[in-house]
């Protein structure tokens, strides 16, 4: 089914088609409005429930899913034989049974994706196999195979590297690139990815995903490639199915310390954008206080003022793919000057908010799950589904919350859910009205578009801040939802373009956008015809509309406006909407009865503030 696609026209940034050349998946960077989301170890089944209920209504961009082909069933050495990891170590290409589902689950999975108007972005390993042939364990689909040699490829000994030792030695990463591109990483079967035999099995692996709807890739372990051997598999990706668009392709490549490594980031991003470790890093070091030889002193919000700047010494902003944390750096790799929900209370809400509201990079949410912090990073997922009343996205907030029944969900917290479309409609637009108190308060603006502030310190943040933003009311989207011209949390009033900010308590945060603007939508009414074609159903199934304002039902297909068959196959009616005030909607056919409903496939219609006829079709 089809549910509302909430990305407005205003905010949609069309991509130039592109003629897929060695170097054109560079060509479908994202837009700087736009979010995606890690569903970390979720099941398919899933994720395509979510992006129909909720990524898709709030407007993110795309979700990372995690590696679906045949992976390792088990990791005997671990403290948790079921460890996440085992994800990350191949057996075949095959997507028919993983950890999270099978592939029609996958295949179902992305239709339901598309439908809602969300990308879905495969993590792909494609530098590996399984640690010394999965040590002749099973695999996830009851199979088997040996040291460098994968019989379900199939792959021999000739299709890997044998650099003389058994992986990569700790030295390597800042003295002999060779040796990390070529040497197993932590003895994970290294394949020969300058070879044609290897390239086109992967490149065959990656084009079958995209036939089936998948839209971006995570290129896994990026650095431990040549970026010669990505660039050519990269090159003969096909495009979005039924478009000349090429598929999005990030990379990651760990390049904390510029200057002290064999590898850098810099030299993959003339093939496609690169993770930029170096910021979640940085704004960690700055939202934990931590000290900073650089500086010398400790961190504080006051030094973010120039971040993403030339100086800082990272990624050009439309190269950049950042995050707060990630699944890696959450379980110890680097987790010393990560920000995550391990940490004090509300750190990781202001951190996330912060990313979302400021203009460098594309940024991913990452949504986790509850574990022991380093003691225990092998800990498999929860038990429990992500929709459990104990254990789930929608249960309680609590100590109680953890181990096997502990999904985090940290992308729907209601603030950052809502920052989702706070960064839409500040696309493009350049940090203004910046403040600080020099230390840890913060607050800007992003040009009249949108304004955040920020308190960090252990006492109230109040002032009279100038926000650069039209007088009026605002929703604080941090505190509660814009719905229906009206706010479920604080009400932020601009006059003279300033605002009085009064945060009392430590790691609280809030902000407006002009899409949440109260009574932008107010007036007379219209008269407003509304048609859906091809609209065939069987006895006792109507066709209705349904779409983001009260008069259409907020969304809800139990609230939706049934039409009348005029002329069928097409149903229409006419409906009484406020004046100057754009809407989007769909058609749907529902059981007259509640239930069994099917969405209009696509974008959502676009109904225009002085229109008074719309049509859609199925």
């Amino acid at each position: 089914m089809n549910r509302p696609y909430t990305k407005s026209r205003r905010w949609r940034k069309s991509l130039a088609l592109a003629i897929l050349t060695s170097v054109s998946l560079t060509a479908n960077a994202q837009s700087n409005g736009d979010t995606f989301v890690h569903l970390f170890e979720w099941n398919w089944t899933d994720i395509g429930r979510e992006c129909t209920e909720f990524l898709g209504p709030k407007g993110f961009k795309a979700v990372q899913v995690p590696p679906p082909q045949e992976h390792r069933a088990k990791d005997y050495g671990a403290l948790d034989e079921d460890a996440w990891w085992v994800r990350y170590q191949p057996m075949s290409y095959s997507i028919g049974n993983s950890r999270s589902g099978t592939e029609q689950q996958f295949r179902d999975m992305v239709s339901e994706c598309n439908q809602a108007g969300v990308d879905i972005y495969v993590d792909a390993v494609i530098n590996h196999m399984a640690g010394d042939g999965g040590d002749g364990t099973v695999s996830s689909m009851g199979r088997y195979a040996s040291q460098n040699n994968y019989p379900d490829v199939p792959y021999s000994a000739a299709d890997f590297h044998n650099c003389g030792k058994p992986e990569i030695d700790g030295s390597d990463y800042q003295n002999n690139a060779a040796n990390v591109r070529n040497c197993d990483l932590v003895r994970l079967d290294d394949l020969k990815t300058e070879s044609e035999n290897v390239r086109s099995k992967i490149i065959g692996f990656l084009n079958g995903l995209t036939a089936m709807g998948v839209k971006g890739y995570r290129i896994d372990a990026a650095k431990h490639m040549a970026p010669a051997d990505i660039q050519n598999i990269v090159s003969r990706l096909n495009p979005i199915a039924g478009t000349n668009t090429p598929v999005y392709v990030f990379q990651e490549v760990i390049d904390k310390s510029p200057g002290q490594e064999a590898i850098t980031a810099s030299e993959y991003t003339s093939i496609a954008d690169v993770t930029e470790f170096q910021w979640a890093d940085n704004i960690g070091r700055k939202f934990q206080g931590l000290f900073e030889p650089s500086f010398g002193q400790n961190g504080k919000l006051a030094d973010l003022e120039t971040i993403g700047s030339p100086a800082w010494g990272m990624l050009p902003s439309d190269k950049a793919v950042i995050f707060v944390s990630n699944h890696d750096d959450q379980r110890g790799d680097g987790r010393f000057a990560i920000v995550d929900y391990n940490d004090e209370f509300g750190l990781n809400f202001i951190a996330e908010a912060y990313q979302m509201a400021q203009p460098y990079g594309y940024p991913k949410i990452m949504s986790s799950y509850y574990f022991n912090a380093n003691e225990d990073r092998s800990v498999s997922r929860p038990t429990v589904p992500t929709n459990s009343p104990t254990g789930g996205c929608e249960a309680p907030y609590g100590p109680n919350r953890g181990g096997s029944e502990g999904w985090v969900c940290e992308h729907r917290w209601t603030g950052l859910a809502n920052m989702v479309a706070f960064r839409k409609t500040a696309e493009n637009q350049a940090l203004t009205n910046w403040w600080s108190n020099g230390a840890n308060q913060i607050a800007f603006g992003r040009n009249g578009a949108g304004f955040i502030a920020i308190n960090h310190e252990s006492y109230p943040l109040v002032q009279q801040l100038q926000t650069g933003m039209a007088d009026g009311q605002y929703c604080d989207i941090l505190s509660g939802d814009f719905v229906n011209n009206s706010c479920t949390g604080d009400i932020i009033t601009v006059s003279s373009g300033q605002v009085s900010v009064n945060l009392p308590n430590r790691n609280s945060a809030m902000a407006i956008h002009t899409g949440a603007k109260i009574g932008g939508g107010s007036g007379s009414n219209r008269q407003v015809s509304f048609t859906c074609n091809n609209g065939s159903t069987n006895l006792g199934t109507s066709v209705y509309v349904v779409g983001d304002s009260a008069q259409l039902g907020n969304w809800s297909p139990n609230s939706a406006i049934k039409l009348d068959p005029t002329a069928y196959p097409t149903w229409s009616a006419t409906i009484s909407l406020p004046a100057n005030q754009a809407m989007e909607w769909k058609c749907i056919k529902r059981l007259e009865s509640g239930g069994g409903v099917q969405w209009q496939n696509g974008s959502n219609n676009q109904l225009g503030s002085a229109s008074t006829s719309t049509s859609g079709s199925f």
